[in-house]
């Protein structure tokens, strides 16, 4: 913002009073896990699965979940919840709701991380065209 990078405020003082809370935990974290993209997958996976009740073995949205459930025995387990998120691309880090201005990337601010999973086009909302040519045999 205004020619400004995120990563010049990283060392100030007082930046607790700045963010809100989850976000400031979430930045602050000394020693971020390098996982690969398969691995930040699977624990994204196990994060989103209902574990039980008549939902057992379905998934969660992860662009409406805001949160992983069932991950302590994993490497983010220990981490904060938005970190979490921000790492598996859940809630609004998923590339559904991703912005140039979010903080996505712990370890650089102004970074976009790199998708982990490509957008789908979603075919149930695409509409045929009108054919509005009366002179054609089929319409």
């Amino acid at each position: 913002m205004q020619n400004f990078s995120y990563e010049q405020f990283r060392k100030l003082e007082g930046l607790e009073w700045l963010l809100e809370p989850d976000l400031y935990n979430a930045l602050v974290v000394d020693e971020i896990p390098n996982l690969s993209k398969s691995r930040l997958l699977e624990i994204r996976q196990q994060g989103l699965t209902y574990k039980t009740g008549k939902l057992a073995g379905e998934q969660r949205d992860p662009a409406s979940t805001w949160q992983l459930y069932g991950i302590q025995n994993t490497e983010l387990g220990n981490y904060p919840k938005l970190l979490q998120t921000m790492l598996t691309q859940c809630w609004l880090a998923h590339p559904k709701y991703r912005q140039a201005t979010m903080i996505l990337d712990p370890n650089n601010w102004d970074n976009q991380p790199e998708l982990l999973i490509e957008p789908v086009f979603n075919t149930s909302e695409t509409k045929q065209p009108i054919n509005t040519n009366k002179n054609l045999p089929w319409c």
